[in-house]
């Protein structure tokens, strides 16, 4: 591979995001052999398109490249999806065992969805006082 990007990366940057994602669609996780000519019938050409077929044998026709499930996409799934279950009244105990967590974990991709903009940023300190509030005593 080329530089320090991960391998999704390095093929996207050559084939395109749309094939990229097809190609891991179909063929990942695990081993792709590259084959060293784009066949029109070749099962990859069909997934992905001729033209991308074309630009992922020239980059690594004869190779054998290592497709992984992109983690990071999942993972911003799953806090996509917490997100959607807390903002819609889901008690956390519940989401969690939807999605097979525990509270905590759900509690920590609670906190990630408030700071990717997903939920409101939930005020976890005493309220302040507002002018007018009777004050005891």
């Amino acid at each position: 591979m080329r530089g320090q990007n991960g391998v999704l990366e390095d093929i996207s940057a050559v084939i395109g995001f749309t094939a990229t994602t097809r190609l891991v669609a179909m063929f990942g996780p695990g081993k792709l052999l590259v084959p060293v000519a784009a066949h029109p019938d070749h099962a990859i050409t069909l997934a992905i398109g001729q033209s991308a077929m074309r630009r992922l044998v020239a980059e690594w026709g004869g190779q054998v490249l290592e497709l992984c499930m992109n983690a990071d996409f999942h993972h911003a799934r799953l806090v996509r999806a917490v997100a959607i279950m807390l903002k819609d009244g889901m008690p956390p105990k519940d989401v969690a065992g939807v999605v097979g967590l525990t509270e905590r974990q759900v509690r920590r991709l609670r906190s990630e969805a408030e700071e990717m903009g997903l939920l409101p940023l939930v005020l976890r300190s005493k309220p302040t006082r507002r002018a007018g509030d009777a004050v005891a005593g």
